[in-house]
């Protein structure tokens, strides 16, 4: 009898496989919706993708302004430490030649080409200059190239934010069954010592054997490595959990939804019948935006074959009126850059460009196929799960 129930006990053994999270000082009590609200708001790598989705957007920005008008600055200050003898018999020519200069003495007229000279050693000068962007071709293409980023930035984001509260999901429901598992090892643990002390009894009465009784403790041995293991995996878990909901590894977390709860979600029809739409899915829509993106450096390769041209406006002022200044005060000019010859630099650019564009067409395709097939491969492994799911279910009644 006592063995007939050893052998029952065996039965409520069950094997799982668990997740991991971290957290603060406080408690924390969470449905599955409410775990996965916290991950959408603390998750550190939803964080960081929302983060680049945000650079994305400066990006577009920084882009769009290199074909705004600049305008730019610049001053100077120079002081000449000696003077050229031109400069010099020009100023005393000039002085020499004012009206009055003939009544002066020479001292006094050396005087006056002396503060001359003096007055055209230092300069101080500015410029402004504006400048405009006419036409470029890889301006363009650029341009659309950092809008298209924003956009691989924000599928991006989706994928993230899809594989978050997958994990948030897989570690909930793992963190109940490492419980459940857990708690039903106790109690079979605890039963398992019942039926040792009942053996030992029998034993001693001579009515079993000593082989039969090591064998029970050698059995009652192993369940209480069973449940030590399941404790460590649950704490792990929880670890884990925490990581993925982005909280502080000392708070302590509160699950308040039943595995018994949660599971008749997983079970709806809906969810087996549903059609897959690979055009949806944001790891096909990520993938084509990569592909989007060779294309476009593609066709910037193209530009660079194209010349360029830019206006610009310089308006140049010299502060001290005494000094030379052989500048023109406002300037409006065109520039105008035309690719010559590279020795193939370029056209090597462009292949690569192009070889690269046709890897990602392939890779994208790849990825569609490979979706679908996860995607059947997934409805298979759901039907068996729901399956064995009712096997053990039938198991546990009949363990009971």
């Amino acid at each position: 009898m006592n063995i007939l129930r050893w052998i029952c006990l065996l039965f409520t053994g069950v094997i799982v496989q668990v997740g991991v999270f971290a957290q603060g000082d406080s408690t924390l009590s969470l449905s599955l919706e409410q775990a996965k609200k916290v991950a959408l708001d603390n998750n550190l790598k939803l964080k960081n993708a929302a983060y680049d989705v945000r650079l994305a957007k400066l990006k577009v920005l920084e882009t769009t302004a290199i074909g705004l008008p600049h305008a730019e600055g610049k001053g100077a200050y120079s002081y000449n430490l000696t003077t050229s003898t031109l400069v010099k018999q020009f100023i005393g020519a000039s002085i020499a030649s004012e009206p009055g200069a003939d009544t002066l003495s020479p001292s006094e007229l050396q005087r006056r080409i002396d503060d001359a000279i003096n007055a055209t050693k230092q300069s101080t000068s500015f410029d402004v200059t504006v400048s405009q962007l006419i036409f470029s071709g890889s301006y363009i293409v650029g341009l659309q190239t950092s809008k298209l980023y924003k956009s691989l930035s924000n599928y991006s984001y989706d994928v993230t934010e899809d594989q978050v509260l997958g994990d948030v999901i897989i570690s909930y429901v793992n963190i109940l069954v490492a419980k459940e598992s857990r708690h039903l090892l106790e109690t079979s643990y605890k039963n398992m010592q019942s039926v040792v002390t009942d053996m030992e009894k029998t034993q001693k009465k001579g009515l079993l054997d000593e082989t039969s009784v090591s064998q029970m403790k050698i059995n009652a041995i192993g369940m209480k490595n069973s449940l030590q293991q399941v404790t460590r995996l649950e704490e792990t878990a929880m670890k884990l959990f925490k990581i993925q909901l982005g909280v502080e590894s000392g708070e302590s977390l509160i699950l308040t939804d039943s595995l018994q709860g949660i599971l008749p979600r997983f079970e709806s029809d809906s969810v087996l019948l549903a059609n897959y739409i690979v055009d949806n899915d944001p790891s096909y829509s990520l993938t084509l935006a990569q592909e989007k993106l060779q294309k476009q450096n593609y066709n910037l390769q193209k530009t660079q074959f194209m010349p360029s041209v830019s206006a610009y406006y310089t308006h140049h002022e010299n502060l001290n009126k005494n000094s030379f200044d052989f500048m023109s005060k406002d300037i409006v000019g065109v520039n105008l850059t035309v690719p010559i010859l590279s020795s193939g630099e370029r056209m090597s650019q462009l292949s690569q460009a192009k070889i690269q564009y046709e890897q990602a067409i392939n890779n994208t395709e790849l990825t569609k196929r490979s979706l679908m097939l996860n995607f059947e491969d997934s409805q298979n492994a759901f039907n068996e799960a729901l399956d064995k799911l009712d096997l053990d279910r039938e198991n546990l009644d009949l363990s009971k």
